[in-house]
């Protein structure tokens, strides 16, 4: 069980502000292996999986919820998750380095 997931749920997101989304999460302070990082592609028109590689994170992956909304992927990433603590991040918030450890601390 990991102490933290962080759970994305993102449906046709913007490249630009995406890819700042994933560039702040690589530069949590928190160590990649108390935390996990999913996913949640909520029927976006083209996979998600296809353009955004998650592979620099030991535990992170991609998650398929086909079912269109905000409540059915958030869901589909509490079932997944193995964390003990969930943050949902929006795939346009772009977090401090510290603040995954700061909500551990909380």
């Amino acid at each position: 069980m990991m102490d933290l997931a962080v759970i994305i749920c993102a449906h046709n997101p913007r490249t630009d502000y995406f890819r700042r989304v994933l560039i702040a999460l690589q530069g949590q302070r928190l160590p990649r292996d108390r935390w996990e990082l999913l996913l949640v592609d909520n029927a976006s028109s083209k996979p998600l999986a296809s353009d955004w590689d998650l592979s620099w994170h030991p535990n992170g992956r991609h998650i398929s919820e086909p079912r269109a909304g905000l409540s059915s992927a958030r869901q589909r990433g509490v079932r997944e998750s193995t964390g003990g603590v969930l943050v949902f991040v929006d795939d346009d918030n772009i977090l401090d380095p510290n603040y995954l450890s700061l909500v551990l601390d909380i």
